[in-house]
């Protein structure tokens, strides 16, 4: 695991987040399941990007879930104009559909420095983001 994303690892955990890794073919991830206790609807993902590369101290942090219901082809097309009002008053991040695989997804990219991702951002980025999930939801999405 790189160490940018180990940092953020033990950075969310020390925040009262219940973290796990994953390690993919061609990068890893962090999911995290539950925030202050409370146990999430959707398991948000957390990836760095770009992953291990040297000389670049720009750090790209991507935080992401997916309903975890899919959605016929109907139901999405009338959910694009939804999705298009909910992302307007969204703080940060924005919904998508993704068709061909029928389901809807968040996703939000924190710029940050590799030497200094600071617990405060993340705390304060991880809480909107739960928030969003919860509260946010495009209309025509409470049943997902």
């Amino acid at each position: 695991m790189a160490k940018e994303l180990e940092q953020i690892r033990e950075l969310l955990e020390s925040g009262g987040c219940v973290v796990e890794s994953e390690s993919l073919l061609t990068s890893d991830m962090l999911h995290i399941t539950a925030v202050d206790g409370e146990e999430l609807p959707y398991t948000l993902a957390v990836g760095i990007y770009p992953d291990d590369e040297e000389g670049d101290e720009t750090l790209f942090i991507q935080f992401y879930f997916q309903y975890s219901t899919l959605i016929d082809g109907e139901t999405i097309g009338n959910l694009v104009s939804d999705i298009a009002s909910t992302n307007r008053l969204l703080p940060l991040g924005h919904f998508n559909i993704v068709p061909d695989e029928q389901y809807i997804y968040f996703k939000y990219v924190l710029v940050s420095t590799k030497e200094r991702i600071e617990q405060a951002v993340l705390a304060d980025v991880l809480h909107i983001i739960v928030y969003v999930m919860e509260e946010m939801r495009p209309s025509g999405t409470e049943s997902l």
